[in-house]
């Protein structure tokens, strides 16, 4: 389990630096098109939540990479970044790991199928409640 899990966090941290380093190229880009109160808005919110985003978004595919980009536009260090994203990807590559080698052992297969259903349904449950705050209210 462990050559597994060491790949699948060299993988998912990969990613994140990949897209930090993106960001970091990028940063000329982001003066041209936006004004200078939208820059410094920006990097206020990426300089208080910046590092939490990088790490909660990891297991959320497009989005962790996403976040990483802008956190590369932002004074935020590519230290500070990749202990961030080491710890966003470890939960992740832990479970995959861990399902991938229970899976394995056909005795193991049913409990895996009901733990990622039952992990699938919380994601949908909290996606369709966080949806729901922001919906229009009906013209009536």
């Amino acid at each position: 389990m462990l050559p597994g899990a060491l790949l699948s966090m060299m993988g998912g941290l990969g990613a994140t630096l990949t897209a930090f380093g993106i960001g970091r190229r990028g940063r000329g880009l982001l003066t041209r098109i936006t004004t200078p109160a939208q820059r410094a808005r920006a990097e206020a919110l990426l300089e208080r939540y910046g590092l939490l985003a990088v790490c909660l978004t990891r297991p959320v595919p497009v989005l962790a990479e996403t976040v990483a980009m802008l956190a590369g536009t932002s004074d935020l260090g590519w230290g500070r970044v990749t202990l961030v994203g080491a710890a966003g990807v470890l939960p992740t590559s832990l479970l995959f790991t861990a399902a991938g080698a229970a899976g394995q052992r056909a005795e193991h297969n049913l409990v895996f199928i009901a733990l990622l259903g039952l992990a699938a349904l919380g994601a949908w449950m909290l996606r369709d409640r966080g949806t729901a705050r922001h919906r229009p209210e009906p013209a009536g």
